[in-house]
């Protein structure tokens, strides 16, 4: 640490502060602990603890027992009372301000990896990009759009929380020759940018892969209904499509109730479904995401059974929770980082004009797919 006359925990805090206002973390695993901040800034248990204590009594972390330091989902408030802003690094005036409207929970699906793309993209066009996170809900949402167009900025890229948004609003951008870009949330709208990856072929593709492997009974586990959420719907769409292709029209669709981006899994309730669609003779559980599919691993490991002699579980995105621990998950990978240079792209126009892309995926095959033994005789409950 550097030597100052400001105490060493309160250096260790305001490092921290940036490293959150600076996207690099993620709200999924641990923040920090006690013996990491001492070796990451050289200093005793006692200042990293006080350090921590500080945190906490500002409401950005709270603690797990054996775990660490956790970032607290809903930083909305501590957010929006900082500068956020991926500027560029230019000395030159600011001539355009372009907000990115993101749901709190912003490391979900990659998006960290989507804002640094396309802040790297715009490091030399003197184009800013201010952070807006919101709570997710249409009235919030509506809310914060309806202020950012009062206050006169150029256009905005937006991630809905669902498959509604209030199009009102966007239109009022639209009437005024600036850019709204809807970033990985498929649409119908013409007025409207639109740069997502290809849900519907990705999920078609892991669903063809199984298969591939005989698989005759499946089921398909998500958070959200499909009807609620547009992507959700593509990815299903493809797995029923890959199914209708080789005769089969009847599968499992299966809501995971009180899992969201909001609440912890309720693990029991998972395993018992888990369980519940062993018995019944689901040979493979599609999953919305590798979010889904890490949790369904690890309610197969903690009713012993094996993958993917016993089950298959398949992921989408290709992130972190692919490959936790010991994880080594099928799934789906999209090019965040695609995503976020199309973006760029599309604001970069010399006469701007709506663009609908859609960024191609690729299958990753793991160690959660394959052939399994369809003689079983499930007659025990795990």
């Amino acid at each position: 640490m550097k030597e100052t006359q400001v105490p060493l925990y309160l250096q260790i805090v305001e490092s921290l502060h940036k490293k959150i206002e600076s996207l690099d973390c993620d709200l999924t695993l641990p923040f920090c602990t006690e013996n990491s901040l001492c070796k990451e800034y050289n200093v005793s248990r006692i200042t990293a603890k006080r350090a921590i204590n500080e945190l906490e009594n500002e409401g950005i972390v709270y603690r797990k027992r054996g775990l660490g330091t956790f970032l607290k989902n809903d930083l909305t408030n501590y957010l929006n009372k900082v500068d956020i802003k991926h500027d560029i690094g230019s000395n030159n005036p600011i001539r355009k301000t372009i907000p990115l409207i993101i749901p709190y929970s912003f490391t979900q699906g990659g998006i960290l990896l989507t804002i640094k793309s396309i802040t790297s993209m715009l490091s030399e066009n003197n184009i800013c990009i201010p952070l807006q996170v919101y709570t997710p809900g249409i009235d919030d949402e509506r809310a914060i759009i309806k202020q950012l167009y009062d206050n006169n900025v150029d256009g905005i890229i937006y991630y809905p929380s669902s498959i509604i948004f209030d199009t009102d609003i966007l239109d009022e951008f639209v009437k005024d020759n600036k850019p709204v870009i809807i970033y990985d949330k498929p649409h119908d709208f013409p007025q409207y940018s639109k740069v997502v990856c290809d849900n519907f072929h990705g999920s078609f593709l892991v669903t063809s892969h199984l298969l591939s492997y005989n698989h005759k009974n499946f089921c398909y586990l998500s958070e959200f209904h499909p009807q609620d959420v547009a992507s959700v719907n593509e990815r299903y769409s493809g797995f029923k499509k890959a199914l209708s292709d080789h005769g089969i029209f009847e599968s499992k669709f299966i809501k995971i109730d009180n899992f969201n981006i909001d609440t912890p899994i309720d693990f029991p309730m998972l395993k018992h479904i888990v369980n519940s669609l062993y018995q019944d003779n689901v040979t493979a559980i599609v999953c919305e995401n590798d979010k889904v599919a890490f949790n369904v691993y690890l309610a197969c490991r903690s009713l012993s059974l094996t993958l993917p002699n016993d089950i298959n579980v398949t992921g989408f995105d290709n992130n972190h929770w692919a490959t936790m621990g010991s994880s080594s998950i099928t799934t789906v990978d999209q090019d965040f980082s695609l995503l976020g240079e199309k973006i760029a792209e599309i604001l970069l126009q010399k006469n701007y004009s709506p663009k609908h892309i859609v960024i191609p995926i690729k299958l990753v095959p793991r160690n959660t797919t394959g052939h399994i033994n369809f003689d079983k005789n499930v007659t025990t409950d795990r």
